[in-house]
């Protein structure tokens, strides 16, 4: 959709047919053989494609630009989904595996590489970071919002785990040194 009059949306293009939902999506610009590209990163539920990378840079010619090459574990979903700098963070459902992933997209012409994973033990919900940390809330009562530390993305590792006030945490979003649940 196109915003031209703020209120009205205008559609732009029929879009394209992925055949999964989308939980959570964020868009960005990227370079890629030297020239910039508008790229949509997907948060689905496609057991052999969680995250999905289009290129949205022409909306009438959508295009799928990667698979990752690896399939993440069991056939949990991706949940949310956060860019910072050149790492993308993957929250899925609670499952057996990790619930949190970090991506290198550096140069997504290549595609999409895993720098770590980190086993959460709730279902990721909704995701930010910085660069250090990593901030997540979480279906898990008790434990509705958490901070990890993702400075070493080899051995990432919870700060923190706080209820919210008995409610399920949804949303998350930050400013400066606040953090809006």
């Amino acid at each position: 959709f196109k915003l031209d009059v703020p209120g009205h949306p205008a559609e732009m293009s029929s879009g394209f047919e992925l055949n999964h939902t989308v939980n959570d999506m964020v868009v960005a610009e990227a370079s890629i053989g030297g020239v910039i590209r508008r790229l949509a990163f997907l948060a689905t539920t496609a057991d052999d494609r969680e995250l999905m990378i289009l290129d949205v840079t022409n909306p009438s010619a959508i295009t799928q630009i990667y698979n990752p090459q690896q399939n993440l574990p069991g056939d949990f979903d991706a949940k949310s989904i956060y860019l910072s700098g050149g790492r993308l963070f993957i929250g899925r459902e609670s499952s057996v595996w990790p619930d949190l992933y970090v991506y290198d997209i550096t140069r997504p012409e290549f595609g999409a590489f895993i720098l770590g994973s980190a086993e959460v033990g709730a279902g990721v919900i909704a995701l930010r970071a910085t660069e250090n940390l990593a901030f997540l809330t979480t279906d898990k009562s008790g434990e509705e919002f958490q901070v990890w530390d993702v400075s070493d993305l080899s051995s990432m590792a919870n700060l923190s785990k706080l209820s919210v006030s008995g409610v399920f945490a949804g949303g998350l979003d930050l400013d400066e040194n606040l953090i809006y649940i």
